[in-house]
């Protein structure tokens, strides 16, 4: 077990603590995320431990905010690290 400990230790600290996103189809997946900075149906800021990103785009919506990882749902048009 001090293994699997080590390598996802190894892995948080590789990827800075910064958020991570892919956006296919109407929905993005983000992960590392601490906090919902901002939220409406246009804007959605997610703040990692290191960093920001804002979403913007039309008929925005969480569909899970889970263990660091958020699924925003909607027409994303655009993702910016802030």
């Amino acid at each position: 077990m001090r293994l699997f400990s080590e390598l996802f230790t190894g892995l948080a600290r590789a990827s800075g603590g910064r958020v991570r996103y892919t956006v296919a189809e109407g929905e993005g997946v983000f992960e590392n995320v601490r906090r919902i900075s901002a939220f409406s149906q246009e804007r959605i800021v997610l703040t990692g431990r290191s960093g920001a990103v804002e979403v913007e785009g039309s008929a925005l919506s969480l569909g899970k905010f889970d263990g660091g990882d958020v699924v925003v749902r909607g027409s994303i048009t655009r993702v910016t690290r802030v």
